[in-house]
């Protein structure tokens, strides 16, 4: 989230890349597709401002679910990841971002 922050789309993929298992070519897509829309977005949304997580969910010993905010000077994008555990590491199951902050 950090990297987001900055608005440093590659290297938070880079540190996703690692336990994001999608093939090659969608993670890539998955990149280029978040940076083109957060570019694109910046002008409504103004300057990044940080990020704070929001909550941890534990929903199983295998799924837990992450919420954190990207703040920015006009709004704030919910970040939201589904981690899951098969074995003994953890991975990201899925991850969307949007404006729906009071919804689940």
């Amino acid at each position: 989230m950090a990297a987001l922050a900055d608005l440093d789309v590659n290297l938070a993929f880079t540190h996703m890349e690692k336990i994001f298992p999608l093939p090659a070519e969608d993670f890539s897509k998955l990149r280029e597709d978040t940076a083109k829309m957060l570019e694109s977005a910046r002008p409504r949304f103004g300057k990044p401002l940080g990020y704070e997580p929001v909550s941890l969910d534990k929903k199983s010993d295998s799924v837990l679910v992450g919420t954190y905010i990207l703040k920015m000077e006009n709004i704030a994008l919910r970040w939201r990841f589904v981690f899951y555990k098969p074995k003994d590491k953890w991975l990201i199951n899925s991850m969307r971002w949007d404006d729906k902050l009071g919804e689940d």
